[in-house]
């Protein structure tokens, strides 16, 4: 192929967009994309060495400009072309990429990130790509990712979660654990500090949204099958909590975030329980502060994270500092309040249930199921309120038998009964309160609640009588919803 220049790449730019849905676009084969992508990338290192080479604020100005219609012609060819991609071709545009994006001075040439990391995360949405990745080049495109990730994410602290500070720190060796602290990836405005380049609102808008594809390219990397993600799981779940403690993210990213958590936890709650301990002691309070967004796929993805740790939740709450117990309260309490202000019909509905005869024992209760219900198959709009059910009675019965452990220990020590009042309110006397609230909603919910609790906890025969006395009185209810729950509540009772 001809020598390409800037002017040419433009011009190629520009034909390839004009004629982006022309069926004579689909002639154009491999072999000609690979042409074309290897004459593009002389020209970005050409030109990415007079960038660097540059002094004057002229020189610097035609360097960026010509650099960035390198990786928007980049971005375009990748974006028309991916499809008709072999491997030999994805793997030559990885290599390109990984290697011109880091300047020697740290951080990343900008003016091509924008266009290059886009290019990055639509070579890797084909799943076919990362697959056939081998075990060496899917640990160097995944090191990449992390690194970029938390030098493009601008966070008021730099500091980074107990997962790499602590003990377990992953080392630089693949697949290691090293016992001394990972030191702290600097952020992006750390480094463009130290390479004298000023900052500014544009400027921090354009790394976030660099950050929000490098975070979509980790989720791609660690959605196949045969990804390795075990080995790299503490240092990806460190930086995705790095990502996720700054607000400035849009949602659909934040998603992704969560979704890439989701395939690394169900890798490592059944393989590394360790592991997965301290993933679950760091992942409640970031749930909590996240659980207020509007987005319900986002909430979606959050129940399946905490359902994939579920048996995790007890282990945590049955050797839970007061600081732990307070954030799993917290995480109770916002995921109450946001379901209490939903519209009546995104609630759990009795029309969504089975009702089961476990008295012949023909019928079991199916996965999340509890004995007498379960939820009906092929509801999908009711998977989300069940679960948010399902998942909070898990989580107060957890911390009631912690509270139970401490009263025995405390008697057992004290050989009288505990009378201290604690500084922390139970949550299962809490749903008492909401039973006799004036508010439907509230009701609902603690009505709803009781029935998994039920089933869940094993009441003292005193707190059992208050609870079924106060629900007696909603059987009456003239709310047909408050009565059908009310009933269904005691059904196990009758």
């Amino acid at each position: 192929m001809e020598e390409l220049s800037v002017d040419r790449a433009l011009d190629l730019k520009h034909i390839i967009t004009q004629n982006k849905n022309n069926p004579r676009i689909e002639v154009l084969s491999d072999k000609a994309y690979h042409q074309m992508l290897e004459a593009l990338f002389k020209v970005a290192k050409l030109e990415g060495s007079a960038y660097l080479r540059s002094k004057s604020n002229s020189q610097k100005s035609g360097a960026t400009s010509r650099l960035s219609a390198c990786g928007n012609v980049l971005r375009l060819l990748v974006e028309v072309g991916i499809p008709k991609f072999r491997l030999k071709t994805v793997k030559a545009l990885l290599d390109h990429i990984t290697q011109t994006l880091p300047t020697p001075g740290g951080g990343y040439c900008e003016p091509l990130a924008s266009g290059y990391f886009k290019a990055l995360r639509i070579a890797l949405e084909h799943s076919a790509h990362p697959e056939h990745l081998s075990h060496d080049e899917w640990h160097e495109l995944a090191d990449f990712c992390i690194k970029a990730t938390k030098d493009l994410v601008h966070s008021p602290s730099d500091s980074t979660t107990s997962l790499s500070n602590g003990d377990e720190a992953i080392s630089s060796s693949r697949g290691r654990l090293s016992r001394s602290a990972t030191p702290g990836i600097r952020s992006a405005s750390a480094t463009q500090r130290t390479n004298g380049t000023s900052t500014g609102p544009h400027r921090e808008d354009r790394l976030a949204a660099s950050a929000e594809d490098v975070v979509l390219c980790l989720r791609h990397l660690t959605s196949t099958s045969n990804a390795p993600v075990l080995e790299k799981a503490p240092l990806i779940v460190e930086t995705l909590f790095y990502f996720m403690s700054t607000s400035t993210h849009s949602t659909p990213v934040q998603q992704a975030a969560f979704e890439t958590l989701n395939a690394v936890l169900s890798r490592t709650s059944t393989n590394d329980v360790p592991l997965t301990l301290r993933i679950v002691s760091e992942l409640i309070p970031i749930m909590k502060s996240h659980w207020s967004k509007k987005s319900s796929t986002l909430k979606d993805h959050m129940l399946v994270s905490l359902l994939l740790v579920e048996p995790y939740l007890f282990h945590l709450s049955s050797d839970a500092s007061e600081d732990r117990v307070t954030d799993l309260l917290g995480l109770i309490h916002v995921m109450r309040d946001e379901y209490c202000r939903r519209h009546d019909k995104d609630h759990l509905q009795v029309d969504d249930l089975n009702l089961l005869n476990t008295t012949t024992g023909n019928q079991k209760p199916g996965p999340l199921g509890i004995p007498a219900l379960q939820l009906r198959f092929g509801l999908s709009r009711a998977e989300s309120p069940w679960s948010l059910i399902y998942i909070s009675a898990s989580i107060i019965t957890s911390l009631d038998c912690h509270w139970r452990n401490l009263d025995d220990r405390a008697k057992d020590a004290n050989d009288q009964p505990v009378t201290k009042r604690r500084k922390i309110e139970k949550p299962i006397d809490s749903v008492l309160q909401h039973l006799k609230s004036p508010a439907l909603a509230d009701k609902v919910y603690a009505l709803q609640l009781l029935c998994f609790l039920f089933s869940m906890v094993d009441f003292e025969s005193t707190i059992l009588y208050g609870y079924l006395e106060t629900i007696l009185q909603h059987v009456s209810d003239k709310n047909a919803s408050s009565c059908s729950w009310a009933m269904l509540t005691i059904r196990r009772y009758g």
